[in-house]
């Protein structure tokens, strides 16, 4: 009785054609991977840009909002520097508008076809302004020559901004803000509610001495 003498067969590697479909599969899932990679972190780098673009909108819309309804009254100034001038308060009650008193709401052309929104004070200035003055830019140029300006910047890109008051009280702001290659148009409305008006004569400058009771 003879044993069948079995012997099993080994197999040294693989093919050359076994190699080059590995090497396509394994490369075509490496290519899908930095693929899906690429447009994960694209889509989460504009989501960032986009929450860091709205929290400076709301940022803006919340200052100049709370500064115009807050203020006492709302002053136009002149082109080409788009804006508007507050009367922020009447802090040592002299009814007459103090450098100190004064805000600024401009935009600021900072090249490149980018605009941006800025408020202007003059903190400890005590130089007394008329409103002609403000009206004509005079008042500014003094206070830029006597003080130091202190400048926040409320929206550091931006568009066409336009402000545009309708006395006595209302002023509306609209600007465009690019996201995503898209620019869209915002607009801000706000209104002086404890308009000072009344300490205003009929040549459009304050009565000195009066109060607004």
């Amino acid at each position: 009785m003879y044993e069948n003498d079995l012997k099993p067969v080994l197999r040294k590697g693989f093919t050359a054609a076994e190699l080059l479909v590995v090497l396509m599969i394994t490369s075509i899932v490496f290519g899908a991977v930095a693929t899906l990679a690429n447009a994960v972190g694209n889509a989460q780098r504009s989501t960032e840009s986009m929450s860091e673009s709205q929290a400076k909108l709301r940022y803006a819309t919340l200052r100049i909002g709370e500064s115009i309804r807050h203020a006492r009254c709302a002053l136009s100034i002149p082109t080409p520097t788009d804006g508007i001038a507050l009367w922020r308060a009447d802090d040592n009650d002299d009814a007459v508008i103090n450098g100190a008193e004064l805000v600024y709401i401009e935009s600021y052309d900072a090249g490149g076809g980018i605009e941006q929104l800025r408020m202007t004070e003059f903190p400890d200035q005590s130089l007394s302004v008329t409103i002609a003055a403000i009206a004509d830019g005079s008042a500014k140029t003094a206070l830029l020559s006597a003080t130091d300006e202190r400048i926040t910047v409320l929206l550091d890109a931006c568009s066409n901004a336009t402000f545009t008051y309708v006395p006595p009280t209302l002023v509306n702001l609209t600007f465009g803000i690019a996201e995503g290659g898209i620019t869209t148009t915002y607009q801000i409305s706000a209104r002086v509610i404890g308009s000072a008006d009344n300490l205003i004569d009929a040549g459009g400058e304050l009565v000195v001495g009066g109060d607004d009771d």
